[in-house]
């Protein structure tokens, strides 16, 4: 009988533990920008082309292109509820098949966002930001991209996904382009790093690039879409800004060649990350991404 009552104690004990623990809720994280002052970042953003296809076939083709990126923040007001993120890009270097392009080497866009990151750019200082004219490399997207979250409208646990579909008018005079972003919180660090991975998808805009054959006159791009598959961020929760960022994409589209469309793909990857004499987050983009589910 005393055996009996040990064991239904121990029963109920164990019940009662696994209750608590199904009840127990998760911590959830309020994902958003909250500027108190103005707060200026210096990174580096580089980005590579892997290889281009025509009809499936590889053309031996290869390009890069690396920039300094200074990220200034300013507080949030009060009244309107938006800030100002103002993303500069300086002493861009560029290559395209083995030769230097003459493109911009600065550039300058300002956006105006809201605490969960709706964003409205404000100023464009430099040409149409849909065209690929940085060594097959969109690199004023890729700016914005590193550094604007849509964070969800309501708390999240760690797992959790949310799915936006913001516009974007990116240059006066060209119709908005639709982002279709999947996000999903995989770890926070230290209670100060948060990790997103994204996955985004972009119907771009006819425009004009460089024949990818290497040579001629630019041609014709219809028919773009842009995937960036998982772009990993890392959002420094104390300090509201994204301090590192690394990901792969890949742009799918119909080149013009003399009247003739023919399918085209670019593979390419990015990084950003703080300039060697900054501070760099614990949390390695790279090594947690690939463990996301």
């Amino acid at each position: 009988m005393k055996h009996a009552c040990i064991v239904s104690v121990l029963i109920v004990a164990l019940l009662a533990g696994a209750a608590l623990a199904q009840e127990a809720p998760a911590t959830k994280y309020d994902l958003r920008y909250n500027p108190q002052a103005e707060l200026v970042v210096q990174q580096d953003l580089s980005a590579k082309v892997d290889g281009v296809f025509m009809e499936n076939n590889p053309l031996g083709i290869e390009g890069w292109m690396k920039s300094n990126l200074q990220c200034t923040i300013t507080a949030l007001d009060a009244e309107t509820q938006t800030f100002t993120m103002t993303l500069e890009l300086t002493d861009i270097q560029q290559e395209f098949n083995g030769q230097p392009m003459a493109g911009n080497k600065e550039a300058c866009m300002a956006l105006e966002l809201s605490p969960l990151g709706e964003a409205d750019i404000e100023q464009l200082e430099t040409a149409d930001l849909t065209k690929l004219d940085q060594a097959g490399i969109p690199t004023q997207l890729l700016a914005v991209l590193c550094h604007l979250i849509r964070f969800s409208d309501h708390p999240v646990a760690i797992g959790e996904e949310w799915e936006v579909s913001p516009l974007l008018q990116l240059a006066p005079r060209t119709e908005p382009i639709t982002l279709n972003v999947t996000t999903k919180l995989v770890e926070v660090k230290a209670e100060r790093y948060a990790l997103l991975v994204s996955q985004v998808s972009i119907h771009v805009p006819t425009f004009k690039a460089p024949n990818p054959l290497g040579y001629g006159d630019p041609v014709p791009i219809n028919n773009g879409e842009l995937t960036i598959t998982d772009l990993s961020r890392i959002f420094d929760l104390e300090s509201g800004v994204v301090a590192k960022a690394r990901g792969n994409a890949s742009f799918n589209a119909q080149v013009d060649m003399g009247g003739f469309p023919l399918n085209v793909r670019v593979d390419w990857s990015l990084a950003m990350a703080p300039q060697p004499e900054m501070e760099e987050p614990t949390t390695d983009p790279a090594t947690q991404a690939a463990n996301a589910d």
